[in-house]
């Protein structure tokens, strides 16, 4: 019999764990909580299915599969922790009220003129006639990454689990849960870093984390003299000149600012193209140097992009992408083919430096 309103709580087992075999295997002391709303649903109906959204979320886009809301979540980590799976503490579960039949996700359509959507893919029945609630997993690990030397790692969120058969909605109140983790070495930082520039990534990341409590306390690096330097411009030769008065303005501001041309690292750095040359480059400057900000002085004739592969179901493309020149970890061409930036080249999408890009 179905009970509208019911609540249940629930504690201690384990979702989404790849099993490795070592001593050093534990869960993280904190615990994570996150919480969901019923205030913050809205529903409406869209050729016959229920289309139900969530503030602050986006839609699993699986086509043909309930297109049910999504939150991307992040949780600091300590700086030697490998995550191997999650431990789900507690949950409090809502049955929604009402019957539902959740809108089937479509393919994407591309934001470009003349781009038309394809036809209505119909829902998939092994799922619209299922008895199992759908999605199985409400948490789900997508990866870790590192953001101004900060371990953070990346979960998908699902506060509602769809039961076709039934029609039924589930809510998730509330869901706490630990890591399980093994020990790691630690990644490498840069050794040199103002308390300054330091704070910039402390702030982003706290912002960013729902455990902000947990994020590290800043390091309090002190530059040595030498080759220090927070704010580098890249341009070519021709432009230098215009270049140089924004570099020496930053650094009478108090943020130490140099030029380098692309000649210049074209000649002293070693890559398959000018593009992974910069990028290396970067990463010393970044490593060794102190450098947060890079400004690439010139259109893309001037600093050329990395182009990056774009896939989707049916949907290729290959699009410029100066994130490139700001996430430095790896090599954006993991499985070393001609594509960069594929979901196979673990790129984990945070900013190393801040990057722009004056045209």
């Amino acid at each position: 019999m179905k009970t509208h309103g019911f609540k249940l709580k629930l504690a201690g087992f384990i979702i989404s764990v790849f099993f490795l075999t070592s001593s050093h295997i534990f869960a993280l002391q904190s615990t994570s909580t996150i919480s969901f709303s019923k205030k913050e649903l809205s529903f409406e109906k869209v050729s016959g299915y229920d289309v139900v959204k969530h503030s602050g979320a986006h839609f699993m886009n699986k086509v043909g599969e309930p297109a049910l809301p999504v939150r991307n979540v992040y949780v600091a980590l300590p700086s030697d922790a490998q995550v191997t799976g999650i431990e789900l503490v507690s949950f409090d579960l809502e049955e929604l009220s009402g019957r539902y039949q959740i809108y089937p996700a479509q393919p994407p359509v591309p934001l470009k003129r003349g781009a038309k959507p394809g036809p209505f893919v119909q829902p998939k029945s092994s799922i619209y006639n299922s008895s199992e609630p759908y999605p199985k997993d409400v948490v789900s690990y997508v990866g870790t990454g590192s953001l101004g030397g900060h371990k953070i790692a990346m979960l998908q969120v699902c506060p509602i689990q769809f039961v076709s058969s039934e029609g039924e909605l589930r809510l998730y109140d509330r869901i706490e849960f630990n890591f399980i983790t093994i020990s790691e070495k630690q990644p490498p930082r840069a050794i040199l870093r103002s308390r300054t520039a330091q704070s910039v990534y402390d702030q982003i990341s706290k912002d960013l984390v729902i455990n902000s409590e947990d994020v590290g306390k800043s390091l309090n690096y002190v530059p040595p003299p030498g080759d220090f330097f927070e704010y580098l411009i890249i341009t070519n030769d021709e432009l230098l000149s215009s270049f140089q008065p924004l570099a020496d303005w930053k650094t009478e501001k108090g943020i130490p600012a140099v030029i380098r041309t692309t000649s210049w690292i074209n000649s002293n750095y070693s890559g398959i193209d000018l593009q992974e040359k910069i990028r290396s480059y970067l990463k010393i400057a970044h490593q060794d140097s102190g450098t947060v900000w890079a400004l690439l002085g010139g259109d893309t004739q001037v600093v050329p992009c990395r182009h990056v592969r774009i896939e989707f179901e049916t949907y290729t493309e290959d699009i410029p992408c100066d994130l490139y020149y700001s996430d430095l970890d790896g090599s954006w061409n993991y499985d070393g083919d001609s594509w960069y930036g594929e979901p196979e080249d673990s790129v984990d999408m945070f900013p190393d430096l801040f990057v722009g890009r004056a045209p």
